[in-house]
């Protein structure tokens, strides 16, 4: 949990107070784990194929619900 919950802090505040430069750099970090890579894959595919944002949140949430069950 704690491993999501820092993921979805990082990409909020990325795109509410950082810089873009920040921003990238931030995203860049998460790039280089495995599980961050495999969310923001995740999440450039949803918006690459215009699916809504309710579908991504619900992505979102049942990939934090298959982590817990882990």
């Amino acid at each position: 949990m704690n491993k999501f919950v820092c993921l979805l802090a990082i990409v909020a505040v990325a795109t509410a107070t950082m810089t873009e430069t920040e921003a990238m750099a931030s995203i860049e970090r998460m790039e280089k784990s495995h599980y961050g890579k495999t969310i923001l894959d995740t999440i450039a595919l949803q918006l690459e194929i215009q699916d809504s944002a309710d579908d991504l949140i619900m992505m979102l949430r049942e990939t934090e619900q298959k982590m817990f069950n882990e």
